[in-house]
């Protein structure tokens, strides 16, 4: 029979707080991983009443190889972020399960502190973060539990201790994230990470990826503006430009060379330039964005030719960009090279729609009189903007234009591309965000996922390139207010936002905008608190900091002086009142010999202090061997006997020395 030294409170608790933490990871593993994790533990509490139902160790050794086969089988491998999470919740179950001692115990509380960490693998949000230290908060009460001598504090008590260590711990915490030196990327994104697709735009665009794409709420990148914000109809943020178009889906073709500054012509006035900072969520991919016409310097990326800008490595972590853009602008000439590529037409584009585009381009007066007529067929031709357009046929271009007239943004940036470049002049798709929500509380612009969109260039010889948004022409809401993701119609028709919001909306969106501006400071200040914020926030508390050498010297003297503190406050600090029940029947008890001139001495354990009371009052021996005695046991034997506690309770308050001296 198995001799179980652990508490049935504490074994629920600590197994409570472990499923806590591992609950957010429902969403990232197979649901059998912690299926498994619970059934182990379930087992193991109701092995607490009936130990003779534990297994033997050679049996949880058979399940210790299956499981592993089982994700090995599951998974293809053993190595990577989830395949390795999911192993060590099944390895904490079956810890749980040969937990006997205190020992194993304070194992498992360790493997639910690193099983803490595993989460911040997936999301690194505010309120995630706040949820995860609750989870560290319990996990801290646990420990108290299991060390606990004798008779277990209270549920509070342990929770208030809990809390009490844990803001003892923030100063070091901070000493460590001001100081620590900064290392370029995440320490926790993994090889296969990179693999994984992320919600954003893609390099190629063929019709249902942007209208999926408008359905996710999720932030895309929010933007600080140094100068003012412009209005809604002029917030398009650039990312790539699609040359190539093969019937079906449009991508970005040959890449582009690299472009010179000196090309993007600044606007007349300079009060036009606009200056912004962006911080982009991870998507991934190495596209950045900026508002239209933008010029981004980024440390490691670069410029292209068509005023498309990417890293040299996918965005798979917070990154913060400083850009200047231009809402008037001049993109001087074109080279043949853009000139003929800005004209491919895919092999099986319909006759009728080449047809089309060169019987209006020849009773057109100009280029521009030609867009204008474009532009007024998709207006007076009873199209619709719907996100459930109807399917297209073998020539999807000419069913969009002559019958089903039903599309999103990327049909009517395709066909209008199309029947440019069929008439001569010069075009292509850019494929962006447009819109933006102003967010009041952090003065600050958000951009969502839902607010992606397409729409075209051409190259006019009196402007360079030109954006044209032919969705403008049927849906101008849309231009001016941003989509409502959650209010599509039955047909699939686009609901856009409301101007005005009732009372009850109104509050509920002001208190979006609070929480978003808490997220916002949060990503700031605190995950892109990178290599560059730590030099210029260093920088402005006096610190220079020329080499990485220079920041462990800072931070072994902020270590210093924390560590001078807490030793001062420790030295000066007055005696706290015990809340261990046995030490305060035994202090009550020393109080009663204080009385009879027979005090304490700080150096004095409790069997010397009992041999110097007989020596001097004999008569009190069989009392205080007993009370001695009985505290000894509770205090410092591994498994006291919690009946003693009583014992000693009635023992103390029966003392009475005065009457036994005068026998």
């Amino acid at each position: 029979m198995f001799v179980l030294a652990i508490k049935q409170r504490t074994l629920v608790f600590t197994f409570a707080a472990l499923c806590l933490v591992i609950f957010p990871h429902l969403n990232h593993i197979g649901f059998w991983a912690i299926g498994a994790f619970v059934s182990l533990g379930l087992w193991r509490i109701a092995g607490q009443i009936k130990p003779n139902i534990l297994p033997h160790h050679w049996i949880l050794m058979l399940f210790t190889l299956g499981l592993a086969s089982a994700h090995f089988v599951g998974y293809g491998t053993l190595f990577g972020r989830d395949v390795g999470v999911s192993l060590l919740i099944v390895m904490a179950g079956l810890k749980l399960m040969e937990t006997r001692t205190k020992r194993d115990a304070y194992m498992v509380i360790f493997l639910g502190l690193f099983l803490v960490i595993t989460n911040f693998l997936y999301s690194q949000a505010i309120g995630f973060a706040l949820y995860l230290l609750v989870a560290l908060l319990l996990l801290t009460a646990c420990m108290i539990d299991l060390s606990a001598q004798s008779q277990s504090p209270s549920l509070p008590k342990q929770l208030k201790l809990s809390l009490t260590l844990l803001l003892q711990a923030l100063p070091l915490c901070l000493v460590l994230f001001v100081l620590f030196p900064r290392i370029p990327g995440p320490l926790w994104v993994l090889p296969e990470d990179a693999k994984n697709a992320r919600t954003g735009l893609s390099e190629e665009m063929s019709p249902g990826k942007i209208s999926n794409l408008i359905q996710n709420p999720a932030v895309a990148f929010r933007v600080t503006f140094t100068d003012p914000m412009p209005i809604t109809a002029q917030r398009y943020w650039r990312g790539i430009v699609l040359w190539h178009y093969d019937g079906r889906t449009w991508r970005r073709g040959q890449h582009t060379p690299v472009h010179q500054p000196q090309l993007l012509r600044p606007p007349p006035l300079a009060e036009q330039a606009i200056r912004y900072t962006v911080t982009l969520e991870p998507h991934n991919k190495k596209w950045l964005f900026g508002l239209d016409m933008p010029y981004i310097q980024p440390p490691n990326g670069v410029t292209l030719s068509d005023y498309s800008t990417q890293r040299d490595n996918p965005v798979s972590e917070l990154y913060r960009y400083d850009a200047t853009s231009y809402l008037q602008y001049h993109t001087g000439n074109i080279s043949q090279y853009a000139y003929q590529r800005a004209l491919q037409l895919p092999p099986g584009l319909s006759q009728k729609v080449i047809a089309t585009a060169q019987r209006w381009r020849q009773a057109s007066a100009s280029n521009q009189a030609y867009i204008d007529k474009v532009l007024k067929y998709f207006h007076d031709a009873d199209f619709t903007y719907t996100l459930r357009p109807p399917l297209l046929g073998q020539y999807p271009t000419e069913d969009f234009l002559f019958r089903t007239k039903k599309g999103f943004c990327e049909h009517y940036a395709s066909a209008f591309t199309l029947l440019m470049r069929a008439a001569g002049i010069p075009a292509r798709v850019v494929t962006g965000y447009q819109g933006g929500d102003h967010n009041k509380i952090g003065n600050y612009m958000i951009v969502r996922q839902s607010d992606a969109h397409a729409w075209s260039e051409v190259w006019l010889p009196q402007s360079g390139w030109t954006r044209i948004d032919p969705t403008a022409a049927v849906a101008p809401e849309r231009i001016e207010r941003p989509v409502d993701p959650t209010n599509a119609a039955d047909d699939g028709s686009i609901l856009f936002e409301p101007k005005t919001l009732g009372n009850l909306a109104q509050l509920w969106r002001d208190l979006g905008y609070r929480w978003d501006a808490v997220n916002h400071t949060w990503n700031d200040w605190f995950l892109g608190y990178d290599q560059q914020l730590q030099q210029d926030f260093l920088k402005r508390l006096g610190l220079d900091i020329e080499h990485p050498q220079d920041l462990i010297g800072y931070l072994g003297a902020a270590f210093a002086l924390v560590f001078l503190v807490i030793f001062y406050v420790l030295l000066n600090q007055r005696p706290r009142k015990s809340h261990d029940p046995v030490v305060q029947y035994y202090l009550k008890f020393c109080q009663k010999m204080a009385k009879q001139r027979l005090t304490k001495q700080n150096n004095e354990g409790p069997d010397d202090y009992r041999r110097r009371i007989i020596a001097r009052y004999p008569s009190l021996k069989t009392d205080v061997d007993k009370i001695i005695r009985l505290y000894i046991q509770l205090r410092y034997e591994q498994n006291p006997d919690h009946e003693a506690l009583a014992l000693l309770k009635h023992t103390v308050a029966q003392f009475r020395p005065e009457r036994l001296k005068a026998r």
